[in-house]
């Protein structure tokens, strides 16, 4: 399949460079001096905990033209940048299906005016890392691709075909991906988390186990958690794709769930969500606005997350 992967980062290079060992044809687009890495050394893949290094040969483009034609676009940016990715795709005339991998907390509205509801696929990807020079530190062990996989929704027009034929052309190249019927809602309810979290590692100088320690923080960091679960409910929006551990978090006493997160915070892997979050100041603003109009629709109050914005000037 004839590929086009639209973001050059930690992600964008891991899925393309995956894609292309599947045996597809894989195009990524990037700018500046990645793109300039890109062309000298190609994608330099480096597992988290191995010295060993892949180096995967790909075309590399810098422009998208307009009349350029893939079988499938692949999207993988933060959600800052998903406004010049809409534009860029509305100038090209491809038919392509369109895959967004990234945070979305506002809804499909505007993917669905710039390319039409059947053409676009939301999603969310399963790996992560860092990139330090021209080689992408990833951290996708095989365990977390069994019980994480990329997960896709149906085209916004409903249809399945697109989805069923991504997830094929994935799992070509050993990824594993699977379907939700409902990814908006898997998305905001994704936000409900991950906002509180990231902000909670920001105001305590990105130092998880700073944060692991601080009992008012981590009290903190689950009441704002609570009260987005509280916003998605009053707004009907569905909590079911995850829907054992929103009821936890809803029902599980404070304490227990604190003690469950500073495993999290205190794990060797907790590294790469600080690094994470260094970097998301940007994506955190956007998804703080997709939250807060939802949270406008409804009459529920927010004081912690309130004052983790206060804290950390979002």
């Amino acid at each position: 399949m004839k590929i086009l992967v639209i973001g050059a980062g930690v992600l964008g290079s891991y899925y393309a460079a995956r894609l292309q060992q599947g045996g597809h044809d894989v195009s990524i687009l990037a700018r500046g001096q990645r793109l300039l890495e890109l062309q000298t050394h190609g994608i330099v893949l480096q597992a988290v905990g191995d010295n060993k290094q892949q180096i995967v040969p790909i075309r590399s483009i810098g422009q998208m033209d307009v009349k350029d034609l893939f079988e499938l676009i692949v999207v993988v940016v933060r959600a800052q940048q998903i406004p010049s990715v809409l534009e860029l795709l509305k100038s090209n005339e491809s038919e392509a299906p369109v895959l967004f991998l990234t945070n979305n907390a506002a809804g499909p509205t505007a993917f669905i005016d710039a390319l039409g509801s059947a053409r676009v696929i939301m999603g969310y990807p399963n790996a992560g890392g860092t990139k330090v020079g021209q080689v992408v530190h990833y951290y996708a062990p095989r365990w977390l691709e069994r019980i994480q996989p990329i997960t896709i929704g149906t085209s916004l027009d409903g249809s399945l075909t697109h989805p069923k034929n991504i997830v094929n052309t994935f799992k070509k190249a050993g990824l594993n991906m699977t379907i939700s019927s409902d990814m908006d809602a898997w998305l905001k309810a994704h936000t409900a988390f991950i906002i509180p979290f990231i902000l909670s590692l920001q105001a305590e100088g990105n130092d998880p186990k700073r944060l692991a320690g601080n009992q008012a923080a981590m009290a903190r960091m689950i009441r704002a958690i609570r009260e987005y679960l509280r916003v998605l409910r009053a707004a009907k929006v569905s909590l079911s794709p995850k829907g054992f551990l929103y009821v936890a978090f809803e029902k599980m006493p404070e304490s227990w769930l604190a003690v469950l997160l500073k495993q999290v915070l205190k794990s060797p892997n907790a590294s790469f969500t600080t690094t994470n979050a260094e970097a998301e100041f940007g994506e955190t603003q956007s998804l703080l606005e997709g939250m807060s109009l939802l949270t406008r629709t409804t009459s529920v109050t927010t004081p912690n997350v309130d004052e983790l914005r206060r804290l950390t000037k979002t």
